[in-house]
């Protein structure tokens, strides 16, 4: 991981979340509450943007026209289909023997 430059920032919290954070924490072979609130903010940050993105996909699609919506679901309908029709846990020989060379 890059190191960058930190900020400091206060914040302030009710003492029972700081001493379960803080007991956590060591438990869990935090170095210091800064690196578990850092953590926290981090894992917190990835999880928004995951909801923005599937926000953002969500009004995508939402607003693709009925063809292209009958269009895409022929395209996942097909590949369904096909991708059952792969044997990934059986014998490795027996699909090389099937394939064309």
């Amino acid at each position: 991981m890059l190191r960058c430059m930190k900020s400091r920032v206060t914040v302030s919290l009710p003492a029972d979340v700081v001493e379960e954070a803080d007991r956590l924490g060591k438990r869990n072979g935090m170095a210091s509450r800064s690196a578990l609130v850092e953590a926290a903010v981090r894992l917190l940050v990835r999880q928004l943007r995951a909801r923005e993105l599937e926000r953002s996909l969500d009004a995508y699609y939402g607003s693709r026209a009925e063809a292209d919506r009958r269009e895409d679901d022929a395209i996942v309908a097909a590949s369904a289909l096909r991708a059952r029709a792969v044997d990934l846990d059986g014998d490795p020989a027996a699909r090389v023997k099937g394939r064309r060379r």
